[in-house]
Formats: C-alpha cells, structure tokens, sequence
C-alpha cells in the first residue's frame, strides 16, 4: 500500500514539473509481501530532482485491523539511465590499441577472387577478448566496417549486461540494509507530519504532501544544503591550505590572492 502510495505521489510530482512517464512494470511478489513498481520518466535535469530521492522511505501507522503502529519501509531506487548509455558509448568507443585486426583468404563460394585474395576480416578487442569475424562480401574494406559495426554491437551488449548486473547488485544490497541505514524520509500518519532526514525538516499534512507540489518545496530545500555543503568544505579545504602555507609573506600573499580568486570563481559558478 505504501509503495503504491510513494509511486502516486511521484506521479504528482511529475505532473507537476512537466515531466513524461510511464510505468514501466507492476511486479507482485506475495512470498515476500513485496511490490515493485517501476516508473519511467523523461525530462532536463530529472536526475537533479531525483537523485536525492533514492534510499530507504519509512511508513508509521495503525492498521484498520490493529491498534498499534506499525512500521514499515519502502526502497526508491534511482537509476539514471542517461548516464549508463554514456558509460556504455565511453567503453565502446576503443582506441586502436585495443584491436588486433587480421585478414586472410574467405572460404567456401564466392569466386577466384574472393578465394585468393584475403578479403575476410577478423577483428579482436584486447580488453574483452570479444572478436568477430566477416567474409560477406569480395570487398576486404566492405568486410572490415561491417566488422567494425558487429564489434560495437557485440561490446555495446556486453557493457549492457555489465551495467544491469552493477545495478541489480546495487539494489540488492540497498534492500538487505533497508532496516539499518540510509533513511530518507519518515511519513508519521499518527501525527500526520513528514520528516525529511536529509535536511532535518518536518511538513505537516501527509496527503497534502502527496500531491507534489509539497516534495518539490522539500528538493528545492535539499539542493540549497547540498549546494551549501559544497561551499562549505571547498571553503574549510581553502582556509586549511592558507593555514598551512610557509614562507616570506610576499609569497604568501600572493599565493592568498590566487586562492581567493578560486573562491570568486567558484562562487561565481554556482
């Protein structure tokens, strides 16, 4: 129940913000008493909005048929998939160094010319050990790009397979910490208040909440303390470095002013 009330509320939110969606899959696991949702969604910068979303979300509440509170949680798993693309594209685009490229005579039907000279292409990519091999046509450079293409689609498969095993895996091991860390969010239904572990901030009015316009107050707040953080540690690693420069002071000056150059700049950027 509470897992479907979450994925509503993201829904809202996606209303609200414009966003495309759709769910994915529905998936029942009454051994477990578990449902997985998954929902789709497509928009600039989602994973800004998102990104602090993924983590352990707590449910305390009496149900109808008892009259004590119960606790229970649900996972938000954020997975961006923009970003997997672009770490597959990264690894598939291989430099020369990674091929072992090797020809030699086709075999079978084809004509004298396809038999004496060596128009088949085979192809190794050294860090995978992945290789293909084409003798379609009597053309050795038609071989070696039809090669080429064969080699990317066989890598692209392979770091594909990769990246969902490192995602399966992730989310597996957040499942088996969901009772011990890594809180997002607590939604009291005694009190009918929200509390926001992140940014250590309470919201009256749970379904109110769940209509979205609440949540993005809240990720609005969390990108303000992360932004905030940032300038924070970037200033306290600054100050470390001026507290422990040693030499004439014209050299110290100097160096100052170049950090707090940095400082302008980086204040400048955000």
């Amino acid at each position: 129940m509470f897992s479907k009330e979450l994925f509503h509320m993201y829904e809202n939110f996606c209303r609200v913000r414009n966003y495309d969606y759709e769910m994915k899959e529905v998936i029942n696991d009454e051994a477990k008493e578990n449902k997985n949702i998954v929902l789709y969604i497509r928009g600039n910068n989602i994973y800004e909005d998102f990104y602090q979303e993924n983590g352990i979300h707590r449910v305390q509440r009496v149900p109808i048929n008892s009259n004590k509170v119960q606790t229970s949680t649900s996972i938000v798993f954020i997975c961006d998939e923009k970003k997997q693309k672009d770490n597959i594209m990264k690894k598939i685009n291989f430099s020369k160094q990674d091929l072992l490229i090797q020809t030699k005579r086709s075999g079978g039907a084809g004509g004298q010319s396809v038999n004496k000279n060596e128009t088949c292409v085979k192809i190794l990519h050294k860090p995978t050990n992945i290789f293909v091999e084409v003798q379609k046509t009597s053309s050795q450079i038609h071989n070696k790009n039809l090669a080429m293409q064969l080699l990317k689609d066989k890598l692209y498969n392979f770091y594909y397979e990769l990246e969902k095993n490192n995602f399966l895996k992730e989310k597996k091991n957040q499942k088996q910490s969901a009772d011990r860390s890594h809180k997002i969010r607590t939604y009291n239904f005694l009190h009918d208040v929200i509390i926001d572990h992140i940014t250590n901030t309470q919201y009256s009015g749970i379904q109110n909440f769940f209509k979205g316009h609440m949540l993005i107050q809240l990720i609005n707040k969390k990108k303000q303390v992360f932004y905030q953080n940032i300038i924070d540690q970037t200033l306290q690693y600054i100050f470390s470095l001026m507290d422990s420069q040693k030499g004439p002071l014209d050299t110290l000056s100097q160096k100052n002013n170049k950090i707090y150059k940095y400082i302008y700049i980086f204040f400048l950027c955000r």
